[in-house]
Order: structure tokens, then C-alpha cells, then sequence
């Protein structure tokens, strides 16, 4: 896939076309996205997954030409979060599917280390940007030579059970801002909490995220054996990639179904909806606390083989992976990920230029 569009600003265009055309989209969420894209190269990053797609192939095309695995697609070091399991054990890894497809297993790892080398320059992380790739990229051949593993924080994992317990939430500030978002009367997400929950509940309008503002999102909340509870719909559109091209499937359910994994047994997809559970517990992992990290090198390592755990849900993608990383040089990551943070700036200062000239 090339990128024909000359520009940030016509490739964010027709991307915010094409998903109007899938999906209603909410304008007002759109502008807070706008806002949020001239802020810094790392949020930048975290908000153009759809002209990532078009970058990569021309500013890296050998990594564009990979073996492929199934692969998260929108990954960046705060795509990661704890979520409970059937067991009720705190667990980390990957939360966030919605751009996952089928890409070059280089993909997932070029976009992880170029968020962490964009979070560095903004001084978020005290690592050198070498030694950073290099932990991403050996928990990953570490996750290719010796399978998976479920980063379950109970008896084992205490250094990320630690980092982990320093986002959880205060359940008042928590439950106060949820019951705090507007009330909303959708019949179809009604129907589809109605489904899954046996209790009464309020239906409220909720804005978060990033890539995914100007999709719509409602909460569900209601009270279960004394205290509250509340589940989370947000509409699910096709991979970003079909902005410029054709069929590209989504893969989310089919990863979670077939990797190694202790999942979120609230966590499930509908046609048009994702619905997961919200709670002080169940949370994504910030910058602001991953900086505050004793070992980040460690951190990164686990990122790494966290999404070692993802591509090769697929078995057969074992062989063709290890052939290509062993024709590889050592530093290819560092390269190209530092390649890709001065693509992303140079786009971010261009967004933020145009955004200031609408502005005036």
C-alpha cells in the first residue's frame, strides 16, 4: 500500500469519509481528536493508525514485505492494561483490538518501539532509545523460541503487579465520574446491555480513547449485590486499511479465541459492538505511571513478548518469523523506529500548522 495522499490533511480526510460511511461519527469527538493530534508526536501517534498504514510501506518497505501474522494493528506502549478473569486474578497484556488484522509481524514491533522512542523525547521514559528497541525485540524472540505466557499477577510477576496496582483507580473518584457522564436513550445498545445484564440499569454517553474518538461509546450502570457495576459498547468499524483498500478483516475475536490467555469473560463481540467491563480494576496503563517505572527495560521486554503471545496465536507463523529475524541485524528495529519518529514529527508539525491556520 502506497501513500498517494500528499498529505496528512488529505489522508485524514478521507479516512473520516470513509468511516462516516461505516459508522455514525460524532463531530464534537472528532474535534477533541483534531486537538489532541497537535499536542505532541506521541499522541499524534496514538490517534492516526489509518495514515500509519500508508506510512510504513514507503518509509520502510523492506519490513512492509515480512512474513504476516495475526497482529494488534493500533499497538503504542499504553495499549496495555489489567483486566480480572474468570478467577478473578488480576492480568496484563494487550487490552485494546480494534485496527487488529493480518500484517507483517514487523509491524506491531516497528509501531511499539517508535511509540517508546517518541516517548523518550518527551522525556516520559529514562531509557537510551537502543537499549529500548533491544528489550522490546528480545522479549519477542524470547515469546517466538519459547511460547507464550500469561502475565498473571498474582503469585508470580510482583514487579508488574506493582506498576499495575500504582493505576488502579479510587472506586469513588471512579464511580462518581461514570455516574457523572450524560444519560442516553439508544434502543439498540439498550437492547444489547439488556442482553447480558439481568438488573436495572442507567444508559449514559461516554467520550475516551483516542483512535477511536468519533466512534460512539455508552455505558451501562447499575447496582449488583449492593454495589455497582458497569459495562462499556463501543462501536466496532473494519481495520483502518480499508480507508485506502479493500477487505481487510478485523481478527479481534479470532485472536482472543486462539491465543494463550486468561481472558476477560466479560469481553465480547457483537456485530457492531465490542462490550467489555469497566472498573477501578480493569484499567489501561498511562504513560504518566509506565514512566514512573523502576525497571522500564523489564517493562518493555514483557510488551515484547506480549505481543510475541499475539502473533503467534497462529503456530504456523512460528518458522517463517524466525527465518526473517535471523536474517536481521541487530539494530533493525532501533533504525527504523527512529526513522518513523522523524516521519511522525515532521506529520505532527504539519497537523498543528494547518490545525493553528483553520484556527486563525
Amino acid at each position: 500500500m502506497l501513500r498517494w495522499f500528499v498529505n496528512i490533511i488529505e489522508s485524514t480526510t478521507h479516512y473520516e469519509t470513509w468511516l462516516s460511511n461505516v459508522t455514525p461519527i460524532l463531530s464534537a469527538d472528532l474535534a477533541l481528536k483534531h486537538q489532541a493530534m497537535a499536542s505532541s508526536p506521541f499522541e499524534f501517534l496514538r490517534a492516526t493508525y489509518y495514515d500509519w498504514t500508508l506510512t510504513v510501506p514507503v518509509e520502510c518497505p523492506d519490513l512492509v514485505a515480512a512474513p504476516v501474522a495475526p497482529s494488534i494493528g493500533d499497538i503504542h506502549i499504553e495499549n496495555f492494561g489489567t483486566w480480572r478473569d474468570a478467577e478473578g486474578r488480576l492480568v496484563w497484556g494487550v487490552n485494546d483490538y480494534d485496527e487488529a488484522s493480518t500484517l507483517p509481524y514487523t509491524s506491531d514491533l516497528l509501531r511499539l518501539a517508535t511509540s517508546t522512542l517518541l516517548a523518550i523525547e518527551s522525556d516520559h521514559l529514562r531509557l537510551r532509545p537502543k537499549d529500548a528497541c533491544s528489550a522490546i525485540l528480545k522479549g519477542y524472540l524470547r515469546g517466538i523460541e519459547r511460547g507464550p505466557r500469561i502475565f498473571v499477577l498474582a503469585e508470580r510477576n510482583d514487579w508488574l503487579r506493582d506498576i499495575a496496582r500504582s493505576e488502579l483507580k479510587d472506586p469513588d473518584r471512579f464511580w462518581e465520574k461514570l455516574h457523572a457522564l450524560p444519560d442516553d436513550e439508544n434502543e439498540e445498545v439498550r437492547a444489547l446491555f439488556g442482553r447480558s445484564l439481568s438488573i436495572e440499569f442507567t444508559l449514559k454517553k461516554r467520550t475516551a480513547g483516542l483512535g477511536s474518538l468519533g466512534r460512539k461509546r455508552f455505558v451501562a450502570i447499575g447496582q449488583w449485590n449492593g454495589a455497582s457495576i458497569a459495562r462499556e459498547a463501543k462501536a466496532i468499524v473494519p481495520p483502518a486499511q480499508n480507508a485506502f483498500t479493500d477487505n481487510v478483516a478485523g481478527i479481534a475475536g479470532k485472536i482472543l479465541a486462539s491465543r494463550a490467555i486468561s481472558p476477560d469473560p466479560f469481553l465480547t463481540f457483537e456485530t457492531t459492538w465490542s462490550v467489555r467491563r469497566l472498573a477501578p480494576d480493569c484499567t489501561r496503563l498511562e504513560l504518566g505511571v509506565l514512566e514512573h517505572a523502576k525497571d522500564q527495560t523489564k517493562l518493555l521486554t514483557a510488551m515484547g513478548r506480549e505481543i510475541a503471545n499475539v502473533h503467534i496465536s497462529d503456530p504456523t507463523r512460528i518458522e517463517p518469523i524466525r527465518a526473517d529475524l535471523s536474517r536481521r541485524s541487530e539494530r533493525w528495529l532501533y533504525e527504523a523506529a527512529d526513522q518513523l519518529t522523524v516521519a511522525i514529527a515532521k506529520q505532527c508539525k504539519e497537523w498543528r500548522r494547518n490545525l493553528k491556520k483553520k484556527d486563525d
